[in-house]
Order: C-alpha cells, then sequence, then structure tokens
C-alpha cells in the first residue's frame, strides 16, 4: 500500500510517467485493500490522468484477470456517471440559455413599447442599458425604423 502511495505522489505532477505504472499501482494494492479502497484509487487515477477507453484497454491488459472484470464494471460506472452528469449539465445550460431568451425578449418589448410611447432613442437607451446600434437593430428588425 506504501509503494502505492509513494508511486502515486512521486509521479503525481507527470501524468505520463504515472499512467506508465497505473497497473504496478493497481496491482500492489490488491492484497491490502478493500474493494471500496481500490476504486478510490482507481478513480483518483482515472480523473487525475485523463485516462482514454483506449489507454483503459491496456492497462487493463496487464492487471491480473481477477481485477480486470471489477475495473471494466467501475469504469462503466464512471461512464454512466459521466453521462448523467453531462444530462443534467445540458439541462442546466438549457435554462440558462431560456433565461437568457427570456431576458433578450424582455429587452426588446422594453424597447419597441418605448419607441410607441415616442420615448427618443437615447433615453429608450438610458432605460434599457442597451447601445444605440442594439436599438435601432430591434426597432428595424420589429419594422419601426
Amino acid at each position: 500500500m506504501l509503494k502505492a502511495a509513494m508511486l502515486i505522489q512521486r509521479d503525481y505532477a507527470d501524468p505520463q510517467q504515472l499512467k506508465e505504472h497505473i497497473s504496478q499501482i493497481i496491482n500492489s494494492l490488491d492484497p491490502y485493500l478493500h474493494k471500496s479502497g481500490r476504486e478510490s484509487i482507481f478513480v483518483y487515477l482515472v480523473h487525475h490522468l485523463q485516462i482514454t477507453y483506449e489507454e483503459f484497454i491496456e492497462i487493463q491488459k496487464v492487471i491480473p484477470i481477477e481485477n480486470q472484470e471489477r475495473m471494466k464494471s467501475l469504469y462503466d460506472h464512471l461512464i454512466e456517471h459521466g453521462i448523467e452528469r453531462g444530462k443534467q449539465q445540458g439541462i442546466e445550460l438549457g435554462i440558462e440559455r431560456g433565461k437568457e431568451q427570456g431576458i433578450e425578449l424582455g429587452i426588446e418589448k422594453s424597447i419597441l413599447n418605448a419607441f410607441d410611447h415616442k420615448i427618443d432613442l437615447p433615453t429608450i437607451q438610458v432605460i434599457t442599458g442597451e447601445s444605440l446600434e442594439k436599438i435601432k437593430r430591434v426597432l428595424a428588425k420589429h419594422g419601426r425604423m
């Protein structure tokens, strides 16, 4: 266990060197750590090294067979977690874009409403905080100029 910790610590700043030692690290942990401990270290290594699937397959080839299935299962779990996280980020991004679009529509409506009530462009600019060019674009887009 100490050997694995020392290898990780020594090569932390050099991801390429750490990748070269990853199978040695995982193998040295096998007799000493329960499943969750091994998984924690593996998750750390995968995250820190940004291991691709192809690199994972290469690492898996040099690891004892009894550990390969556990690593494969954990890697699949990490992928599923990444997919779920990506979906959530997509939803959050969609909500944020929706808010931005709503704000833009509100600004456009304010510009059009102010213009329809005969408020001059410099005053509309002060009220909305938008540039004169944008105000003119909005008015032109809606056939008001």
